[in-house]
């Protein structure tokens, strides 16, 4: 795929190459996969709080954006500022973007898919034939928003680490995702983009610093409520319709992903990480996180030490 010269090349051989992009503060080194010919995949996995730089694309691109856990602003419509929250898919057909990124948490996880709309590879025109992709976003607007059962869903099996460095997986989840961009039930999944109010933005970014903050204890829907003096059926309503997932599902994700963080990077007893992210029950937490990650505490760590 063709891209302009601020995208520098890295001499990885393995599945997943380097790659940096941008230039002085707003310099990142990331991560990509070429899945088929036109089509790739960027890892994005870093301490971030702003990114100023303009990102050209190539004719005929099409440009992917999902979010793991971050609001991220990114420039404004009809002087509103505009959002990407965790869970809703960006579909992007500008060629350039010279929006202004901020990360409020200032740690970024996220995807981004490259892909043209011209199919080259063989493998997709068994699929996809000799015409374009996305015929059903033929429309005017240059980028809009989706949000799914099956988009989240779609991404979260891309964390599973050991099949997502699977090729085969990934371009098995590749044509899962082009099919569903290609159908008419993508475009009843579009979301405004004016949806999200000021007001609303407000309210939910506090209550998810103070949840970020407070892994280790347990808070209710009743003790939001009373501390950032909306009702909680408003309260539960709009952190649904935003994220698409409960506050206690939320919740509880920040806490697991956490714990594999814990897992990963130290050598920490498995009581005192279930401490740390609010248990104090080991067993109970065990079984959590296998509910969640499909696997135990002790088995996640003892995975990862053998992949890395």
């Amino acid at each position: 795929m063709q891209y302009k010269s601020f995208w520098k090349y890295g001499n990885n051989s393995s599945l997943k190459k380097n790659i940096s992009f941008g230039q002085g503060d707003s310099l990142l080194k990331s991560s990509y996969i070429e899945i088929f010919n036109g089509l790739e995949i960027f890892i994005h996995n870093y301490e971030i709080s702003n990114f100023n730089y303009p990102i050209k694309m190539s004719k005929n691109v099409i440009r992917i954006d999902y979010s793991y856990n971050e609001i991220v602003e990114f420039g404004k419509s009809k002087n509103k500022k505009l959002y990407l929250f965790p869970g809703i898919l960006k579909f992007d057909k500008r060629i350039m973007d010279q929006n202004n990124y901020s990360f409020r948490k200032g740690h970024y996880q996220g995807i981004t898919i490259l892909v043209k709309k011209d199919i080259k590879d063989p493998f997709l025109k068994q699929f996809f034939g000799e015409g374009k992709l996305f015929g059903s976003f033929n429309q005017s607007e240059d980028y809009f928003f989706l949000k799914s059962d099956f988009i989240k869903n779609f991404f979260d099996s891309l964390l599973i680490p050991d099949i997502s460095d699977s090729l085969l997986f990934l371009r098995l989840k590749a044509i899962e995702l082009l099919l569903y961009l290609s159908s008419e039930r993508a475009t009843k999944d579009i979301i405004s983009k004016q949806k999200i109010s000021i007001e609303k933005i407000g309210i939910l970014r506090d209550i998810q610093i103070y949840l970020d903050n407070n892994l280790d204890r347990k808070i209710s829907l009743t003790f939001l409520s009373n501390n950032f003096h909306i009702s909680e059926s408003k309260l539960e309503y709009l952190f649904k319709d935003t994220y698409g997932i409960t506050i206690h599902d939320y919740f509880l994700i920040q806490k697991i992903d956490y714990a594999c963080q814990m897992l990963k990077n130290t050598n920490n007893k498995i009581t005192d990480i279930a401490n740390e992210v609010g248990y104090e029950n080991a067993s109970k937490f065990s079984a959590v996180f296998k509910n969640r990650k499909l696997l135990t505490p002790r088995e996640y760590r003892y995975l990862n030490k053998i992949i890395n």
